[in-house]
């Protein structure tokens, strides 16, 4: 008998795999030995440790991978290291074998995959670097917007979705596409997680402005209503992503914080004004949440092979296998967020509340509300042309 395991991690599972299937997109693609794959990913940077050092060691011409227990390689990283110090380990082989013929085909083998091995490691770390380096702008970027008041980030975004609103040509519908993507291009690993609502609505626009074209009497399809309609939903689809932004930028503690100073006066009026800004806070708490908790049950289901799909994403005939376990998993986490907002205090009672800090708006909040200003500006200015 034998025993099929699906796995991620190959360090634990191929060496003692007798084969390995490849999937793609929930169909198996291929199977081959399991000497045979570990030899064609020897060299890959996300190959298994083990399986790195015998390629460096030269040690995948054999019929099966000899997997190096750590004993053994660490035997042999102090005695023959040529990734480590090829000049010595040189030195050691032609002292030990005196300079044999055979002897110095081996250490040129080595040397060669020695430098094969470290130019692999220099791509991936080249690799790897450039990975980072976008991760650090991505992070300063946030980083850069979560400093900024949430007041001012509001008000700058509201005078840009009413520049967007007031369109009426597609030159305007241009200019705003190109301020969405100014915007989202810096946070679009943040915002991943939304491409499947934006392609979805997306679809429903295109939907809608085909059936706005459809002409009954007599029965033809006509451009100009299917136009307009695409301008118009196109208008509410750019406010949707210039609004995207706002969930990574606005941190929860932050906009309740901002809400509950402009709400003040209502406060000291005896109006429940934390009653408005916690479902506020909470909202923009829950929603990247949510997303990212549908997100980790496609993958769990995909990678169980519960759907034959892409990793990521739920075909709509198998809905109903991620939803009740997704509604479960939102019932836990608002139980446990009930359980922590009666722990800080809320629904205790309505009496002053006292925070340690207050937000005050900053030159960088001017710079957002100047800039946010001078769109609404140009837009409003092309909207008249």
């Amino acid at each position: 008998g034998g025993a099929v395991v699906a796995a991620h991690s190959l360090d634990a599972l191929l060496p003692i795999a007798d084969e390995v299937a490849i999937m793609d997109g929930g169909v198996v693609r291929e199977v081959m030995e399991a000497s045979r794959y570990a030899r064609s990913i020897a060299r890959e940077a996300g190959a298994p440790q083990a399986l790195q050092a015998a390629a460096c060691f030269g040690l995948l011409e054999a019929d099966a991978v000899p997997w190096l227990s750590p004993s053994e390689l660490a035997g042999r990283l102090a005695s023959d290291n040529p990734a480590v110090a090829p000049g010595r380990a040189s030195e050691r082989k032609r002292e030990s074998r005196q300079g044999t013929d055979l002897s110095g085909t081996r250490e040129d083998q080595a040397g060669d995959q020695a430098a094969g091995c470290n130019g692999d490691r220099e791509e991936a770390g080249k690799k790897a670097q450039t990975e980072i380096r976008k991760a650090d702008q991505e992070r300063k970027g946030k980083d850069l917007g979560k400093r900024i008041d949430p007041r001012a980030l509001i008000a700058s975004y509201l005078m840009v979705a009413a520049g967007v609103l007031s369109q009426k040509s597609w030159l305007g519908i241009g200019v705003s596409l190109a301020i969405a993507l100014a915007i989202l291009v810096p946070l679009r690993s943040s915002l991943r997680i939304y491409a499947g609502a934006v392609k979805g609505y997306g679809v429903f626009v295109l939907t809608l402005a085909a059936v706005a074209g459809i002409g009954l009497a007599p029965l033809q399809f006509q451009w100009e209503p299917a136009a307009d309609m695409l301008l118009r939903m196109l208008r509410l689809m750019l406010v949707m992503l210039l609004g995207l932004p706002l969930l990574a930028l606005l941190p929860p503690f932050r906009l309740q914080k901002a809400a509950d100073q402009l709400l003040a006066p209502l406060a000291k009026a005896g109006l429940p004004a934390a009653r408005i800004t916690l479902p506020i806070s909470l909202l923009f708490r829950f929603i990247p949440m949510l997303a990212e908790e549908w997100q980790r049950y496609a993958m769990i289901g995909a990678a169980r092979g519960k759907f034959a799909s892409r990793p990521g994403r739920v075909p709509p005939s198998m809905l109903y296998r991620a939803a009740v376990p997704y509604m479960l998993s939102v019932l836990r986490l608002g139980d446990r967020a009930a359980d922590a907002l009666e722990a800080k205090g809320f629904g205790a009672g309505d009496g002053i509340k006292r925070s340690a800090f207050k937000l005050r708006l900053s030159m960088r909040d001017a710079l957002a509300l100047a800039a946010g200003a001078v769109l609404w500006g140009g837009l409003r200015f092309i909207a008249r042309i």
